[in-house]
């Protein structure tokens, strides 16, 4: 998943969308050697130089590239790959593989699965053998084509593409597990049906909301960039902590998704449980990972942190500090 530089990466996304054309033409599955072409899928994220430039130019060396896939998509399909470069990146199996033993420890046997954003569905193909005959997987994703790849891969579960997890009609206390990689950005969703969450970022509505689609006792388990810990603003974890507590957290280096999505970004592995309903009492007093307070590293710089890793820097696997140069010099980021 995900191996090989950017020009790799495009042609197997490529090889890919052709691949899903003859199929939905034929209107037939996969075979297993076709699953294997479509499983190399991406997606866009980290590939911006196969867009143009705000000027309409496109990147040094990717001339041919960017005409061959203004030709190949859909205007439609093509507005929603552009856009998706923003927050499509994929997660490394490494990272998947860690967050499904995660799930195993807390309990986790088999149940009502649901992916919020499942991609082509990694998430789905590394889950562990054992887990699979008692799995009911519902997989939501937005974009046709990635969405198209991930039926042809995963048949038995149930894939809602294309439709935003915002459109998703979920019962509350309906699922066992909610595990994934929701997009991330400051962007924000309209929900029809729950309102109430319309006023949270992206990332923050996609916890929330799995939140809420959780029965008491169930598991989060989520991959999200630090600014979901360590944002000033506590509205949407003071909303979380009124329903679940925090396992744990596990803050991952700047450079764990560099090979797999091509982006240097900041990522937390976070762990929630569904509190019971005998538990409500046990929200009284102080959360530490509800405030986002600041901390200084070793050059004296002042960054914001969550108070779960100041209290527990064990769980940070690196150094913390202004030390990011993803969008600017001195982002916060944790590094090796």
């Amino acid at each position: 998943i995900g191996q090989g530089g950017a020009k790799t990466k495009f042609r197997a996304n490529v090889a890919a969308i052709h691949l899903l054309r003859q199929l939905e033409d034929a209107r037939r599955p996969a075979t297993r050697a076709e699953q294997a072409v479509l499983a190399k899928w991406v997606g866009w994220g980290g590939l911006r130089a196969a867009f143009p430039r705000e000027d309409g130019s496109s990147a040094k060396g990717w001339e041919r590239e960017a005409a061959e896939l203004k030709e190949l998509l859909s205007p439609e399909e093509y507005r929603a790959a552009e856009s998706s470069t923003r927050n499509a990146h994929y997660t490394s199996p490494e990272v998947v593989d860690a967050i499904w033993s995660i799930a195993r420890r807390l309990g986790f046997k088999g149940g009502r699965v649901l992916e919020p954003s499942v991609g082509a569905g990694n998430f789905l193909g590394l889950m562990p053998a054992q887990l699979r005959p008692a799995a009911q997987v519902t997989g939501v994703e937005l974009d046709r084509v990635t969405g198209g790849i991930a039926r042809h891969l995963y048949p038995a579960a149930n894939i809602q593409a294309p439709l935003g997890f915002q459109d998703l009609t979920v019962p509350d206390g309906h699922f066992d597990l909610a595990i994934g990689n929701p997009p991330f950005g400051s962007e924000k969703l309209y929900d029809a049906e729950r309102r109430h969450l319309n006023r949270y970022s992206i990332h923050n509505y996609f916890f929330a909301k799995s939140i809420d689609a959780l029965r008491p006792g169930g598991v989060l388990a989520m991959v999200v960039t630090n600014y979901f810990l360590d944002a000033k603003e506590d509205a949407a974890r003071r909303y979380i902590a009124g329903r679940a507590d925090l396992v744990g957290a596990i803050r991952l280096p700047n450079n764990a998704f560099l090979a797999n999505a091509g982006t240097e970004v900041t990522t937390d592995i976070v762990v929630f449980r569904k509190r019971l309903p005998s538990e409500e009492d046990l929200m009284s007093g102080s959360l530490p990972w509800v405030d986002a307070g600041t901390f200084r590293d070793r050059d004296g710089n002042e960054v914001a942190l969550n108070g779960y890793f100041r209290a527990n820097p064990d769980m940070m696997l690196g150094e913390f500090g202004a030390f990011g140069t993803m969008y600017r010099g001195g982002e916060a980021a944790l590094v090796v």
